[in-house]
Parts: structure tokens; C-alpha cells; sequence
């Protein structure tokens, strides 16, 4: 930083004495410092932007990710601890005794049924909710870009309204030399040209510190904009896997009541399943 610096200095020390010796040059030499100056900005807020959207990208992604995973696992679990249910009712019914093969298998058959059904609809709702995190995290990019867009051409504004400026100091300066190329006219000329190019510097400047606070504002609040999100969509998705594991329990219960009857049932070891099913995304 401290060589840019002074690199800087020295290229501007160098700038005002080809000014003060050749006005009408060092105007042209000015108008392209300010050019250069104001690419170098333009350059680094775009660079920047590009920061907060990638920032903002990963963590809409990370979230959406991280929602899928846990949906993943959840239908997993209950299709995996359906089948097993399934089996058991068939075996438990037989050893009772009650009902055919072919009316425990029905009703065995209604678990994992419902598992289908029951996890299609948490996927559907999961999904849904996810999508929700990466609309937001576009939305949040997009007003970044925006915000960068609107500094960057501000500051082209200001580059024309400069170069404008010093230009004219310039043309002044050649009509005012033509005759008389040396003394004070000469000094008189080359204090106008610096004088343009020191507001010009300034006001580069100003619009370089305004760009980058408006981005800096742009980016907490893209980043915020996705937090909210994620959050809203975890408790959707968190809701619609506890439905699920509910509505599942629910059949599972009036399943094995059917085949081993209200009595029986009462002494049907759920407790395993329970604790699973009531674990989001459980193993």
C-alpha cells in the first residue's frame, strides 16, 4: 500500500511539473491520469462486488445444501424404517394369528403406502422452501450488481465532468500562450490545469469512498437478506418433516391395531421407532 502510495506522489509531483513547464501538454497528461484514476476505481469496486456476490452465492448455496441433506435423510428414515415396520406387523399379525396372509399383507401394505405418499410431500414442500433460499440469494446478487453498477457509473459522471474541466484549462492555455508562451501568463495557465486536476483528483476520490460505503451497506444487507431467509426456509422445512414423521407414526399405529388387534397393540415395542422418526432427518 505505502509504495502505491508513493508511487502515486511522485507520478503526481511528476504530472505538475510537465504542467507548470508545458500547460497545454500536461492538460492531456492530466485528462489521462484522471482516466487511469478512474479505471483503477471502477476496477476495484466491480472486483469487490464480485466478493459479496460470490460470499453471498456460498451461503445461500451452503443453506440450500444443508436443508436438502437433512429432507434427504428424513425420507431415507422412513422408508427404511417403514419396510421394517411393514415386516414386523406381518410377522406379528401371524404369530396372533389374526387375519389372512393376504389381509395382513393389505394392511402392511398401507405403510408403506403412506411412506410414499408422506415423503413425496415433504419432498414437494422441502423443495419449495429451499427454493426459496436461492430465489433470495439471486435477489440478494442482483442488488449488489446493481448498487456496483450505479457507483461505477457515477463515477464515469464524474470522469467526463473532469476531463471536461481540465480540457477546457488546456484550451485556455493554448489560446493564452500562442503569443506569449513564457512568464506569468504561462504560470497562470499551468496553476488553472492543476488546480482542475487536484478538484478532479478529489472528486474521484469522493465518489470512490461513497461507491465503496454503498457497497459495503449493499453487501450486510445481501448477506442478512440470505440468513433470513435460510432461517425461514429451516423452520418450513423443519415443520414439514415433523408432519411427515407424524402422519407416518399415525398410520403405522392404525396399522398395527388392525393386525394385532387395540389390545395387543398396546404392548407393540414403537418406542425405536419413535425415537427415530422423532429425530429430523434421524438414522
Amino acid at each position: 500500500m505505502s509504495h502505491n502510495i508513493l508511487s502515486h506522489v511522485r507520478s503526481l509531483e511528476e504530472l505538475h511539473d510537465l504542467i507548470k513547464k508545458d500547460p497545454v501538454s500536461g492538460a492531456l497528461e492530466a485528462e489521462k491520469s484522471v482516466v487511469l484514476e478512474v479505471q483503477a476505481a471502477v476496477d476495484k469496486i466491480l472486483k469487490d462486488a464480485d466478493k459479496v456476490i460470490a460470499q453471498v452465492h456460498h451461503n445461500a448455496e451452503s443453506a440450500a445444501e444443508k436443508l436438502t441433506k437433512e429432507a434427504e435423510r428424513t425420507v431415507k428414515t422412513i422408508n427404511k424404517n417403514s419396510a421394517k415396520m411393514a415386516s414386523d406387523i406381518l410377522s406379528a399379525a401371524a404369530s396372533a394369528g389374526g387375519g389372512s396372509a393376504k389381509e395382513n399383507a393389505i394392511k402392511a401394505r398401507k405403510i408403506l403406502d403412506a411412506a410414499v405418499k408422506t415423503t413425496a410431500e415433504l419432498n414437494q414442500r422441502a423443495e419449495k422452501s429451499i427454493s426459496k433460499v436461492t430465489e433470495k440469494g439471486e435477489q440478494a446478487e442482483s442488488k449488489v450488481m446493481q448498487v456496483a453498477k450505479s457507483s461505477t457509473g457515477d463515477l464515469a459522471n464524474a470522469e467526463k465532468e473532469v476531463v471536461k474541466k481540465i480540457s477546457k484549462a488546456g484550451r485556455d492555455a493554448a489560446a493564452q500562450l500562442k503569443d506569449s508562451p513564457e512568464g506569468k501568463r504561462k504560470q497562470a495557465a499551468a496553476a488553472e490545469v492543476i488546480k482542475k486536476l487536484a478538484q478532479a483528483t478529489a472528486l474521484v476520490k469522493q465518489k470512490s469512498k461513497e461507491a465503496s460505503a454503498h457497497l459495503k451497506e449493499a453487501a450486510a444487507e445481501a448477506i442478512e437478506m440470505v440468513h433470513e431467509a435460510a432461517v425461514r426456509a429451516t423452520e418450513r422445512v423443519h415443520q414439514s418433516i415433523d408432519i411427515a414423521n407424524k402422519k407416518i407414526l399415525d398410520v403405522t399405529g392404525v396399522a398395527i391395531e388392525k393386525a394385532v388387534g387395540k389390545k395387543e397393540a398396546a404392548f407393540f415395542d414403537q418406542s425405536n421407532l419413535k425415537e427415530k422418526w422423532g429425530k429430523r432427518g434421524g438414522g
